[in-house]
């Protein structure tokens, strides 16, 4: 699982889609015009017994709050986790990581978009 944080445009999207069959939507992609911070998570699955990026696909979810020129948020990063075991040690991380510094701030607020896609990864 990937977790990436920071600021970026949102996609303009009015439900979960499918990149890696409507490549007309991923050819039309629009962003909206203004930053904003975001917090995005992407499970990659691949499709075959290779662990080749050319054949993965990428379960993406990400949240966006509050507009980058009004925030005081400035950190920006990516992680990558190759596991949990079972759902409590995945609580266990997102709690660590929500009393990080760096994180707390996304404890405290709601999202304002949120953007859900599969995507092709490699």
């Amino acid at each position: 699982m990937l977790l990436e944080w920071g600021e970026t445009n949102p996609h303009v999207m009015s439900k979960v889609t499918d990149f890696t069959v409507d490549r007309t939507a991923f050819n039309n992609t629009t962003f909206h015009p203004e930053k904003r911070i975001w917090l995005g998570l992407t499970r990659q699955i691949h499709l075959s017994d290779t662990e080749f990026d050319g054949d993965a696909i990428g379960l993406c979810l990400y949240f966006f709050f509050e507009l980058s020129s009004e925030s005081n948020y400035s950190e920006s990063g990516e992680e990558w986790f190759d596991g949990f075991d079972g759902p409590s040690e995945m609580n266990r991380v997102k709690n660590d990581y929500l009393n990080t510094p760096k994180f707390r701030y996304f404890r405290d607020v709601k999202p304002v978009v949120i953007n859900a896609f599969i995507t092709g990864i490699g």
